[in-house]
């Protein structure tokens, strides 16, 4: 969204659609990014086409996801607290996904954000710091032939052990500090239940396997736009992409999940109602 109607080239009707954005505003919708945005923009070599995307963001003032890791570390401690109550370092506190500022959505990420960051010095950040996007851009790299490792072990009926497999890895990785074999045993016997109660780990399980059934063509872009998916389809009313192929897979996730998330190709089909009422 933001490249098209910000960025070069724009649009045809980019006018028509920031004029839409500002008429959503008015009547309460909060827009929200996450430094995934952040770092597609800083790849660009296009300054005038940075400065006008980081321009037009400033004027959102959006909300921000926190770091998907974090999201479901949270997940699993909250799915925990009941039958272990001295789990983790954050027991009984409550969390969001979403955060106010810049710099609590680095805090997510273990980073100690400057209070006055900015999503534009976030992105000059980056792109002073070419090693950071390199590091990103290489874990990208490796999302493809991940989904056809596991295209593969469906093809020869390896998948549920696979499965299985990968599972008690996955959610050990999720487990909050301080937790054991115990707690990880619990959630693999409970693991249907942890995702009906855990938005974000149900998104990332429910479309990693939609990638591996489906016969489309991965590519390194298939990393961010998961990251992107992850914690907006669990925790956000609207997702809006231009993407038809994210759209669809979103959609089916949604779907299967039972999520309140719209997912839209425009921000034109956002309704423009009251979010009070």
């Amino acid at each position: 969204m933001i490249a098209n109607i910000a960025g070069i080239p724009l649009a045809a009707n980019a006018l028509e659609v920031r004029q839409y954005v500002t008429e959503l505003q008015a009547v309460g919708h909060r827009f929200v990014l996450s430094a995934w945005n952040m770092y597609e923009l800083a790849r660009s070599n296009n300054q005038q086409h940075i400065d006008q995307c980081c321009a037009f963001v400033e004027t959102l003032n959006p909300l921000w996801l926190s770091d998907s890791t974090k999201v479901k570390r949270q997940e699993v401690d909250r799915f925990l607290q009941p039958i272990f109550d001295n789990v983790g370092p954050v027991r009984n506190r409550s969390f969001s996904a979403l955060n106010q500022t810049v710099a609590a959505m680095w805090g997510t990420y273990g980073e100690g954000g400057r209070p006055d960051e900015t999503f534009t010095t976030s992105v000059a950040l980056l792109r002073a710091h070419p090693e950071f996007l390199k590091t990103i851009d290489s874990s990208a790299k490796q999302t493809p032939e991940a989904i056809l490792i596991g295209r593969r072990a469906y093809r020869d009926g390896a998948e549920a052990l696979l499965d299985s497999i990968v599972d008690r890895e996955y959610l050990a990785l999720s487990l909050p500090a301080g937790a054991d074999r115990l707690q990880l045993d619990y959630l693999m016997a409970n693991r249907n239940k942890l995702l009906s109660v855990s938005p974000a780990l149900a998104v990332e399980d429910a479309m990693s396997k939609l990638r591996v059934r489906d016969s489309f063509k991965p590519e390194p872009a298939d990393a961010a736009d998961l990251q992107h998916a992850l914690v907006a389809l669990g925790y956000c009313d609207y997702f809006v992409t231009g993407d038809r192929q994210l759209a669809q897979h979103c959609r089916y996730v949604v779907q299967k999940l039972g999520l309140a998330c719209h997912v839209c190709r425009n921000v034109s089909d956002i309704p423009c109602q009251s979010m009070s009422g």
